[in-house]
């Protein structure tokens, strides 16, 4: 399996339901600020999006808009001269079905699939978090997208079981597809992409992701980058917000809890598959992460809980 297939694996996507962003002409619609990704989708119409620094980026059609956390957005028409009397300002907050998100009255302009997004590498690390403005990618000539997230939309108009896994399963292969495209770009806003085009950095991962019940220490996995250590470090904390200590526990803790879920081996068997020496400290290191020990979380992902 190639490197990039391991790491997008072992992202976790948290998807909550979406709300239908409805502009109307004239209008604008402001989303509150909060600590939370934001991710919009195009349905139709053309806008525009004003951010708390100011920046404008024009909106169309089939793009998706992911906006980091922290920044308030403005999703106004470009058809219509503006209504200076009258606006509307929403939070998303997360809810157990499809809202409708209207600003004024009258002919509808601007149309959006708006949610919030949570995704992680490692449990702990928001993959987005180095984001610093909002980024837009056009994906007109994709059928796949914009059917994923009408998929997503009816999913949470009409809730059913298992919905927020669905819609989770279909935002990680958006992202997935987004990410695809900013490797091609090479565009590095998000530095851990750039690593999979480096052969000294790759040498370093591929040791940890192929093998990760082996003891790797930084010095061993510095000289296969044919680095120093402390240059080694550096450029890995960077591309991952983590050193490397700390990414290969958290990569072995997610390859655990596949195996808890997908799997019929013993926790002592798994504890060895991915590098503990006893069951006991495994299952110390697997409760900080998951707040559960791996017998509980084995349960509760059987019975949906």
């Amino acid at each position: 399996m190639e490197i990039s297939d391991k790491l997008f694996n072992a992202l976790e996507v948290r998807v909550e339901p979406f709300a239908i962003c409805d502009v109307r002409c004239g209008y604008h619609l402001e989303i509150d600020p909060d600590d939370h990704n934001t991710i919009h989708y195009m349905l139709a119409g053309d806008g525009q999006l004003v951010t708390n620094t100011g920046q404008t980026f024009a909106l169309q059609p089939d793009q998706m808009i992911l906006v980091p956390a922290g920044v308030s957005q403005r999703i106004e028409s470009l058809q219509c001269e503006p209504n200076k009397t009258s606006t509307s300002s929403m939070c998303l907050q997360p809810t157990s079905d499809l809202h409708w998100l209207k600003s004024g009255e009258g002919a509808t302009d601007v149309i959006l699939a708006c949610g919030r997004v949570h995704v992680t590498y490692g449990h702990n690390v928001d993959i987005f978090s180095l984001l610093a403005e909002p980024l837009i990618e056009s994906f007109r000539e994709s059928i796949y997208i914009r059917g994923a997230f009408e998929a997503m939309l009816m999913e949470f108009s009409q809730p059913k079981l298992g919905t927020l896994a669905l819609a989770s399963t279909l935002m990680k292969q958006c992202l997935i597809l987004l990410l695809r495209r900013l490797h091609e770009q090479q565009d590095w806003r998000f530095p851990w992409l750039a690593v999979l085009d480096n052969p000294r950095m790759a040498r370093a991962l591929r040791a940890m992701l192929d093998a990760p019940e082996k003891s790797h220490n930084v010095e061993d996995l510095a000289e296969l980058a044919c680095m120093s250590r402390s240059s080694f470090t550096e450029h890995f904390a960077k591309a991952f917000g983590e050193p490397p200590h700390e990414f290969l526990t958290n990569y072995r803790l997610r390859q655990a809890a596949q195996l808890l879920t997908t799997t019929n081996l013993p926790v002592k068997n798994i504890a060895d598959n991915v590098g503990y020496q006893s069951r006991s400290s495994f299952s110390r290191a697997f409760k900080l992460m998951y707040l559960v020990d791996p017998a509980t979380y084995r349960k509760n992902s059987s019975t949906g809980n």
